[in-house]
């Protein structure tokens, strides 16, 4: 996963703000958004009129396009984008953060629909937590003559 070469994605909307859940709905890509709302919030995103992108640059002096491309990069998008223009740029980074993102939602579908295994693997995981933290305090409480 190359999101972690990033250290925040911008605003679809504002791309000189850092994309949040708490800013403009339409700017900001969700992990549950749908295909379909994906691509729309994608094709939305603030651009500009001038044509073709400098990927050497990363069109650093236009921060919409930089933008789409931090995030078509960091979903593991690799295409040529020499010959691309905006609409391209944007039509390749909706379908690269919709497979970028599409395991996390099968998943998540899966689990919403079955509450008792997500409380069994809740309480597995309690269980696991109490095992350990009764043997760190018996170590610390031999430790320090207790």
């Amino acid at each position: 996963m190359r999101v972690a070469e990033h250290k925040k994605v911008q605003d679809l909307r504002n791309p000189l703000a850092k994309m949040s859940k708490s800013s403009d709905e339409q700017g900001t890509i969700f992990l549950t958004d749908e295909p379909d709302i994906i691509r729309k919030k994608i094709m939305r995103a603030v651009t500009d009129s001038i044509s073709g992108i400098r990927i050497d640059s990363e069109d650093s002096d236009r921060p919409g396009i930089r933008n789409l491309i931090q995030i078509y990069r960091a979903c593991g998008g690799r295409g040529d984008m020499h010959a691309w223009d905006s609409k391209t740029l944007k039509h390749h980074s909706a379908e690269q953060v919709i497979l970028f993102l599409a395991q996390f939602q099968n998943e998540f579908r899966r689990l919403s629909s079955s509450p008792k295994e997500v409380i069994g693997v809740l309480e597995q995981g309690e269980a696991e937590a109490l095992t350990v933290a009764k043997q760190i305090w018996q170590r610390v409480t031999e430790a320090i003559g207790l």
